[in-house]
This record gives structure tokens, sequence and C-alpha cells, in this order.
């Protein structure tokens, strides 16, 4: 028999565990299989697994779910706040998301340890109660929040592990193409793996990061397609949650995570599972998952592939100055465009009839659109120092990095004076800017808009270019 707590494999009648000394614990005669009837087959360990952790007691596992998913999502309100991007909407105020669209690597690593270091606390404590509960022990809440205090090496550990897991797969994303199939592979094979080092911690807090990965990969080695199954086998009750708004989830989560100690208990020897009917093999199920998943990726492509040619199809057309199509996501055509050029700092500013003043800071002026989706402002600033148009737009495109994601700086004659032109994006907000100096003074035209704005924002800078110019500047 396999010792619970290390692994290591013992005399049948042994007492005491060879390797740890810890008391080995016998499975009860009403589980043991009948080996005469050959092996079992492997849909009734699953299910036997599902349906112990169904009947069982799961009351602290169901609150410390709803406290866990309540810290998170705090957690992430003061990183958005604090390290996240900030962008201005159009009556001034501020929005902030996280912002990993930008490519840092090591700004994104640092929230997502953040993050880590917060759910692996809790899943650490949950782990705890969930073993406590496969094995009929008497439990509490209290145990969620105590166990990694009190065990702060073993979630040291832990953590550890699964930070340089995540920074080694981070880095993998970086390499073109063999990069993203090495991580989905390593990401499937490490899956179980680290899943089972927390259960081998917590039974031997003694153990080593090294001997506590050698120990998870020996005793889930043969038995990982039992997991992946176990874990697709959950698909429909998730999906099932879409039409409770994700409460079912709440009562999801603690019978998946009974599910999984069983899952340890039956791979290290502690338990057997066999007493249900049996269904549909692990092999079965992982092929459906796989099928229903490429089928889900060929439908998505296919309608991006669609939805691209009907784009590229109209916008053909409307630049063709023979035939516009309306379309539902603007209120504004180039011919109902109607609108006047405001001379602001010597600069002369198409300005649509229906825009509104607002006030925004460190704008000279600006003006919304009815919706608040287009915003057009200008910002002026007296230079102290020779720099060209071109060195501060490539300045002030890396001034806004942590926010936006900016293409390349273009030169653009409007009406005979070059400007420097840049495109930026950052979550749903999109800015385009036009940058001039002269005679020592900044102008800084920027037209922000939301991704559903993008043809209307299309027109206004159409109309922008045309009437772009410099009171001084003879045309």
């Amino acid at each position: 028999m396999y010792c619970s707590h290390c692994g290591s494999k013992n005399e049948e009648n042994s007492k005491f565990c060879s390797s740890c000394g810890k008391e080995l614990i016998k499975v009860k005669e009403q589980n043991k299989q009948d080996r005469s009837t050959g092996p079992i087959h492997n849909s009734i360990i699953r299910k036997s697994i599902k349906k112990d952790a169904q009947e069982k007691n799961k009351g602290p596992l169901y609150l410390g779910n709803i406290i866990m998913f309540t810290t998170v999502v705090i957690t992430l309100i003061i990183m958005a706040v604090n390290f996240g991007e900030k962008t201005i909407d159009s009556s001034g105020g501020i929005n902030y998301s996280l912002g990993l669209t930008n490519g840092n690597f090591v700004a994104t690593s640092i929230i997502y340890i953040i993050l880590m270091a917060v759910i692996f606390y809790f899943t650490l404590g949950m782990n705890k109660v969930s073993l406590d509960i496969s094995r009929d022990k008497k439990t509490s809440i209290g145990n969620i929040f105590k166990y990694p205090f009190q065990n702060i090496n073993v979630y040291l550990k832990v953590l550890a592990i699964n930070i340089l897991v995540y920074l080694l797969l981070e880095l993998l994303t970086y390499i073109p193409i063999v990069g993203i199939i090495l991580y989905l592979v390593l990401a499937i094979y490490l899956s179980p793996i680290l899943v089972i080092v927390s259960y081998i911690m917590i039974d031997n807090n003694k153990l080593s990061i090294t001997e506590a990965i050698k120990k998870a990969i020996k005793i889930t080695k043969g038995k990982k397609a039992t997991y992946y199954a176990l874990i697709l086998s959950f698909a429909g009750w998730y999906l099932l949650s879409i039409f409770t708004l994700g409460l079912l989830i709440v009562w999801i989560i603690p019978y998946m995570d009974v599910a999984i100690s069983n899952f340890y208990l039956y791979i290290t020897g502690e338990k057997e599972y066999n007493n249900a009917t049996k269904g549909m093999s692990d092999g079965l199920i992982i092929g459906v998952a796989i099928g229903a998943y490429v089928i889900f990726i060929v439908i998505t492509v296919i309608a991006i592939l669609t939805f691209a040619f009907i784009y590229g199809i109209k916008e053909g057309i409307n630049n063709s100055d023979k035939i516009i199509i309306e379309d539902n996501s603007t209120d504004y055509l180039d011919d109902s465009i109607s609108g006047d050029s405001v001379n602001i700092s010597g600069l002369d500013i198409f300005i649509p009839d229906d825009y509104k003043e607002i006030t925004l800071e460190n704008y000279e002026k600006a003006y919304s659109s009815k919706k608040g989706n287009v915003v057009i402002g200008l910002m002026t600033y007296d230079m102290s120092y020779d720099i060209t148009a071109r060195d501060y737009t490539e300045f002030y495109k890396s001034s806004i990095s942590s926010a936006y994601s900016c293409g390349n700086v273009q030169t653009s004659p409007i009406n005979y004076y070059n400007w420097e032109t840049l495109e930026c994006g950052g979550g749903r907000e999109n800015i385009k800017n036009y940058i001039a100096i002269q005679n020592n003074r900044l102008y800084l035209l920027a037209v922000s808009y939301q991704d559903e704005s993008l043809l209307e924002a299309k027109e206004i800078m159409n109309h922008i270019e045309k009437n772009l110019r410099f009171s001084n500047t003879v045309a």
C-alpha cells in the first residue's frame, strides 16, 4: 500500500510508513476492488469520485469561495487604480483598466504575480479543507484562512512553483508559432502536476520543492487522462451556470474542489472509488472536448473572415465616392456632416455643428459628440527648448506607452504643412494625434473615439484634415 503523506510504497500490512514514519490509512473494505473481475473501467472511477464529492458536506467551501472571489475583485480594482491604464472620457472623467495589452513583460508579470499571491493563499487553504472533507474529517471555514498562515513555508513553496511555471510559459509566448505550441503542450502536461503538488505538500510539509514535484510526476503518471476527463466532465455545469448569471458557480467550484481531492486520494492509493455505473470513457470525453474546441475555433475564424470580407466591401464602396452604405454604428455620414472651422490659438479646426464644448484637463479647447463617443481636443505649449515635431512625437509616444499601444509616427502633408501623426489604442479607446511645432509653439490635436465609433471618427478626421491649417500659413 502507498503512504498518503509521502507516496512511498509499503508492505500491505504495515501500520506506519517506512519512509516518513506516519500512520498508514488503510482503504475501507467496502471500497476495495475485487481484482478477479479485472480492471475497473475508468468511467466508473471518475463517476465514483464525483458521486462521493457530491454527497460530502461542502459547507465551509461555499463561503470560502465567495470570500476569495470578492478579495480578488478588490485586488484587481486596487491594481487598476494604482498600476493600470488611465483614459479620459468625454466628460473629463478618468477610467481605469489593468492594461495588459501593451506588451510590457515586466509590468504584466508583476500584476499577475500579485494576483497569484492572493489566489494561491486562498487556494491552499481550500485544498486543505477539501482534503479534510474527502477524508471525512471535521473542518471549518476558519481553516481556509489559518492553514496558509500557520504553514507559511508550504504556501511560499506552492506559490514559488506556480510563479516559476507562469514565467516560463509567459516567455514562451514571445517565440512565434513554436512558442505558442510549446506553451499549450506544457500547460496541459503540467496542469495535473501543479494541482497535486499542493496536496502532497499539505500531507508532508517538510518536502522540498524538487521532491514534491518529483513525487507529483510519479503519482500522476498514467493518471493524467483521468484528471483531464474529470475536469472536462464539469464543462456542462459551467455552461449551465450561464443561465443562472454565474450564480451556479458558487455550488460548482466546491463540488469540483472535493472531486479533485478525491482524485488525489485515488492516485495515492489511500482510497478506491468503484461504486458507480459505467459511462463515457475518459478518452471519449477528452475527444469530444477537443472536437468541440476545434469546431468553436473554426466557426470563430469563419465569422471573423466573413465580417472582414463584408467590412472590406463596404469600405471599398464608401471610398469610391459613388455609393455610401449606411452603418448603424454611426449617425454621421460624409454628406450629412455640417460644421465650421474654429480658430484656436491660430489653428483652424473643423468642429461639427452638434458638438458641444467641454472642459478637459490640459486641453485648451475640447469638443464632444452628443453621445460622448468622439472627442476633439487641442493642447498647446510654448516650447522653452528647440525640438523637432518628429522628435517630440516620438517622445510623446513613449510617454503614453503605459496607457496606449501606438503605431509608427507618420509625416502627413496637410494643407502645405507637415504634421506628425500618431495613432494609438488602449482597451476600447483609440486616439489619433496631429502634432506640429510652429514658432516654438507646440500644437497637439487629438481625436479620441471608441471602437464602435470608428466610421464616425474617420468621417470627422477627413473633414478636419481638409480644413486644418494655421492662420498665418498661405495655402
